[in-house]
Order: C-alpha cells, then structure tokens, then sequence
C-alpha cells in the first residue's frame, strides 16, 4: 500500500523543484485559445486584486521507482504555465534584459542534468508534444530550432503553437503601454 500525501504549494516551486514528466499514455496538449486567455485573464485579475495567491487547481503527481516525478493530472495547467513563463522570458529577452530572461530560463525551464551534464526541461510532455514544446516554446528566440512548423505534427501541435501566441499578445496587449521599466516589473509579477 503507498502512502498519499497533499502538498499545497505554488506552481513556480512545483515547476522549480524537480523535473516533472507527462506519462507517454497522458492525452496530447488539449487547451483551446479560449481557456488560454481565461487563464491569463484569471491572474491578471487576480494580480489586479493583490491576492497573495491564484489557485491554478489541483496538480496530482506520482513516483516512479527511479524516483521521476510523473504527472497524472494537471499537465495542461503545467504545460500553459510553462509556456507562459517562457513567453515572458522572449519578451524579455527583446528588451535586452538578457541577464534576467536567462535566470527565468534557469529557475522554470530547464535544469542541469548531472549525468549528462546537459540542460534538461523541467517540464517534459508525451511523446506526441513533447519535441515540439522543447524546439517552439523552450528553445531561446533566436535558436533555429523555433522555424519548427506545427502543421507537419499532431493536433496538439498547433494547438501549443496557438497557446503561444495567445500568451504572448494577452502579455503584449496589456504592457503596450508601459514604460520599460514598468512592463519589465509588471512582467516579473506575473512570475511571482
């Protein structure tokens, strides 16, 4: 018999903890544009509120014998999550703010992996998103693996493609406006 413990903590830490891996057998990334942008519209009221806290829902995670983490619920909220911070981190890598759009990189995205010695997702999808997600979202703006095309995978492709871009213009859209200096704080609230 295995023991079941509840954890309540912050997506950032979850995502920071440790590497998080969507079991081969989980369904393919499956948010449309419209549940996208109710999760961007969710925190941006919930940040406008100055909650000390968004409940993004309940992340439910197994382990393996090797001690991997899998997710057996919650992997759309994670992936959307993910995909946004990396969103954030282009902006910012557009603004010349390489030194922070680097430590968001190194905090969220990726780890080191010791074996390998190679920078490893913290967040790894099935088999059908999971290389996609790694060239289109993960990969830094100017890495050529970006050019990948959606239209030449799965569904999903696309789908994580649409997700992207419904990100981006919901944070553009709302810091057009701003100063430098400001779409820059305002972008790292939506980090905290």
């Amino acid at each position: 018999m295995s023991n079941i413990d509840f954890t309540y903590q912050g997506i950032g830490k979850l995502i920071t903890a440790g590497r998080l891996r969507v079991p081969a057998n989980q369904r393919e990334y499956a948010w449309e544009e419209e549940h996208v942008d109710a999760l961007c519209r969710d925190i941006a009221d919930a940040m406008a509120e100055k909650k000390e806290a968004y409940f993004l829902g309940t992340v439910v995670l197994t382990k393996t014998k090797d001690g991997q983490l899998q997710v057996v619920d919650g992997q759309q909220r994670l992936a959307t999550t993910t995909m946004l911070i990396a969103v954030i981190r282009d902006i910012m890598y557009g603004m010349d703010e390489s030194r922070l759009a680097n430590g968001i990189e190194e905090t969220y995205l990726f780890g080191l992996d010791i074996k390998s010695e190679e920078d490893t997702p913290k967040l790894h999808l099935n088999t059908k998103d999971h290389e996609f997600y790694q060239n289109y979202i993960l990969a830094r703006p100017d890495d050529p693996k970006r050019k990948v095309k959606a239209d030449k995978g799965p569904p999903s492709n696309v789908r994580v493609r649409e997700a992207a871009a419904v990100l981006r213009n919901y944070l553009e859209n709302a810091t057009r406006a701003m100063t430098a200096t400001s779409k820059k704080d305002h972008l790292k609230e939506w980090l905290a």
